[in-house]
């Protein structure tokens, strides 16, 4: 009688490393497009949440409150400025000048950090201030673009890589990424997105 060996051929190794390096190159970029359309989604959906509570304590609170976009959100008095990385605030203007900066009274409701990854974003205006009725005071619309290297390409359904934050002059923020609607705001902020 003779013994049995027990194991692995070389060719049933060589088969397996073969076939999982075939499932690894499919799956590998399939997972970075995901995790890129994750951090814009999540970027976007921040500055949503931004702009909504700024609106609700206007109401709450019968006071002009404002979101501004700021290199340095965690600064003792944050300054309003345009900035690419996406950091804002959001204040209530105990003042009541309504001038849309920080001043020294004014109380900060929230501080947001850049969201992670390279989402750069583009605006109409860096300040969207809100009445206590909850309408903007400009009575117009502002727009965000959020963007990231892949710029306007296309993705799946004809939707947009790119984002836009549209608040409308009634207040209300909604997140847009149909082509047609992300191409016209990049044009109208003369915005290279993605270069």
């Amino acid at each position: 009688m003779g013994t049995r060996q027990h194991g692995f051929t070389l060719w049933e190794v060589m088969m397996t490393v073969v076939v999982a390096g075939i499932v690894l190159g499919l799956a590998v970029p399939s997972f970075k497009e995901f995790q890129r359309s994750n951090t814009m989604a999540a970027a976007a959906n921040n500055l949503v949440t931004g702009t909504l509570l700024a609106r609700s304590e206007a109401v709450k609170r019968q006071a002009a409150v404002t979101l501004c976009i700021t290199a340095d959100p965690s600064a003792e008095v944050p300054v309003c400025a345009s900035d690419e990385d996406g950091s804002f605030v959001v204040f209530v203007d105990e003042t009541g000048n309504g001038n849309g900066v920080v001043d020294g009274d004014d109380t900060v409701v929230l501080r947001s950090l850049a969201p992670a990854g390279r989402v750069r974003l583009s605006m109409d205006d860096p300040v969207v201030t809100y009445g206590p009725n909850g309408f903007p005071r400009s009575g117009a619309t502002t727009r965000f673009l959020l963007c990231d290297d892949r710029g306007l390409r296309a993705e799946v359904g004809g939707q947009s890589a790119a984002r836009v934050l549209v608040i409308d002059p009634t207040g209300r923020g909604t997140i847009r990424s149909d082509a047609a609607t992300v191409e016209a705001a990049a044009a109208a902020l003369d915005e290279e997105c993605g270069a």
